[in-house]
């Protein structure tokens, strides 16, 4: 089969994201840190047959709750430059890579949700080969709603087909079972994320599926309504739709809350960047 030259520098940018991962859990593990890898460069590798199929633009590696700052320093004696910690994590880059690895405290802003980063890991399983490298890999429920929480704080939309396309991907991958999927979103704080999230997924079956079997919920069915109303009419990068991950939090005053978090951080992050 004749790839083309697309295909060639897609494949072609999903190992240089595969390289500069490994090399920065490497550094990682000698510190005797076991990183989890997210969102793109994991799909690439666990999820699609074709590494190609998925593009990024970022690799994104979590770490265990209280070794952050260790993380940060070993990397920075290696010779990456980091930058400001912004509201989940801070970005670095190696002095021979040629993409940046977001380094996450948390899986989502403070607030936001409630996908702990200590109970990824316990449900997490080690993994040695894929990216030669210790790291541990997302339980597969996991890795779907960390995908729900990420479209909804990314303010995603219809048109965002590629994000759209990973719930199909890891639901298929896994095998995963969507009334199960529907309890583990709900004890996470992700049911109002996924009622934003999966109704962009006009044509996903699965995606309906989890979406009917969620636990009724008026508010949340408004909420979630009101937030893809403003991210359609307004677009995501508008400032009136930082609102919209906050509208689908787990209840209305925990939304309250992490706005008013995010807020915060987002001004210590542009004061620490001037």
């Amino acid at each position: 089969m004749h790839l083309g030259s697309s295909h060639t520098a897609r494949l072609a940018a999903a190992l240089v994201a595969r390289r500069d991962l490994s090399a920065t859990v490497r550094l990682l593990n000698a510190e005797g840190i076991l990183p989890m890898p997210l969102k793109g460069v994991l799909l690439q590798h666990v999820v699609y047959q074709d590494p190609a199929d998925r593009m990024l633009s970022d690799a994104d590696l979590l770490v265990p709750p209280g070794q952050f700052a260790r993380a940060l320093a070993a990397l920075r004696r290696a010779g990456h430059r980091v930058a400001p910690e912004g509201r989940a994590g801070a970005s670095t880059k190696g002095p021979d890579a040629q993409l940046e690895v977001d380094l996450h405290r948390r899986p989502f802003a403070p607030g936001l949700f409630a996908l702990g980063g200590e109970a990824l890991f316990a449900r997490g399983r080690i993994d040695e080969a894929l990216f030669d490298a210790v790291v541990v890999l997302p339980d597969p429920r996991d890795l779907y709603a960390h995908l729900v929480g990420n479209f909804a704080k990314g303010r995603h939309v219809a048109q965002d087909t590629a994000q759209l396309r990973d719930f199909s991907a890891v639901a298929s991958r896994f095998g995963l079972a969507p009334t199960a999927l529907a309890r583990h979103l709900e004890a996470h704080g992700l049911a109002r994320a996924a009622r934003y999230a999966l109704a962009h997924a006009a044509t996903d079956a699965f995606a309906a599926r989890v979406l009917d079997a969620l636990a009724p919920d008026p508010v949340g069915d408004t909420a979630a309504a009101l937030a893809r109303r403003l991210t359609a009419r307004f677009g995501s990068s508008a400032p009136v739709c930082a609102v919209a991950p906050h509208l689908v939090n787990r209840s209305l005053p925990r939304g309250v809350l992490s706005a008013g978090a995010h807020a915060a951080l987002g001004l210590r992050t542009r004061l620490a960047r001037r």
